[in-house]
């Protein structure tokens, strides 16, 4: 037993990548929630926010075994949001989601207003430090990119 004790703790130090990787994600997460949902959030707070979910989603990237240039597409998109490109930026978190997902990103049919939309982008993001200490990566990207999809994308009435 005290052998497999050592052994673990030997593998963590050599090997933090895991667990680091989480709480780097869990904290780009954790921020852009606490920004997102803040009543008093300005607008250079939620595009720092916006960025912040896109930094967490490409520090995912290693971990998720999703094939294609999806991060790359992210990236990109990070990029462009920081320059203030949001129209841009949709655009290539679109070609990114539909690298992941298979198919062009549709607002969910049970979100038809704002309110809606927070609670289902609150209840993606809420589920991703548990998807990462899982080692499920591949399905916390899915939930940001959702979540981010559902940001940059107006509600039509």
């Amino acid at each position: 037993m005290r052998g497999h004790l050592v052994c673990a703790l030997m593998l963590l130090a050599f090997w933090p990548g895991v667990a680091g990787q989480t709480l780097d994600v869990a904290g780009h997460v954790d921020r852009s929630i606490k920004t997102f949902f803040s009543p008093d959030a300005t607008d250079a707070q939620c595009t720092d926010a916006l960025l912040s979910l896109l930094d967490a989603i490409v520090k995912a990237a290693p971990a998720a075994r999703i094939d294609g240039a999806w991060a790359a597409k992210v990236r990109a998109a990070r990029e462009r949001m920081a320059a203030g490109k949001i129209a841009e930026t949709a655009v290539l978190l679109d070609e990114g989601y539909r690298a992941v997902n298979g198919k062009r990103f549709a607002m969910p049919a049970a979100v038809q207003s704002m309110e809606a939309a927070r609670d289902h982008i609150r209840r993606q993001l809420a589920l991703v430090r548990g998807l990462m200490d899982q080692g499920r990566a591949d399905e916390a990207v899915r939930r940001m990119l959702e979540a981010a999809m559902m940001i940059v994308t107006p509600i039509q009435a």
